[in-house]
């Protein structure tokens, strides 16, 4: 990430705050409790930090990899991505 990304992210997320939007988390979150939505940690992360589910957020619903995400998600009515 550049210095000027940095500078627009600092400025997206002071925006955020001063507008009220929600964060990523709460909107999941939310979703989770009204909905059947589902939050999938990716497997290659996970090992590489060495984290079992039991270290995630109690967001996380599982851990997985891409191609069972991939399988699941073809069948799916609305799939997001979240990552870096």
């Amino acid at each position: 990430m550049s210095q000027d990304d940095g500078d627009m992210a600092a400025e997206m997320m002071r925006l955020m705050q001063e507008k009220k939007v929600p964060s990523w988390y709460d909107t999941l979150k939310n979703a989770q409790e009204m909905d059947d939505v589902h939050v999938h940690a990716c497997a290659m992360i996970a090992d590489l930090f060495g984290l079992g589910k039991e270290e995630l957020d109690p967001i996380v619903d599982d851990i997985m990899g891409v191609g069972e995400f991939m399988d699941m998600a073809v069948d799916s009515n609305a799939t997001l991505y979240l990552g870096e």
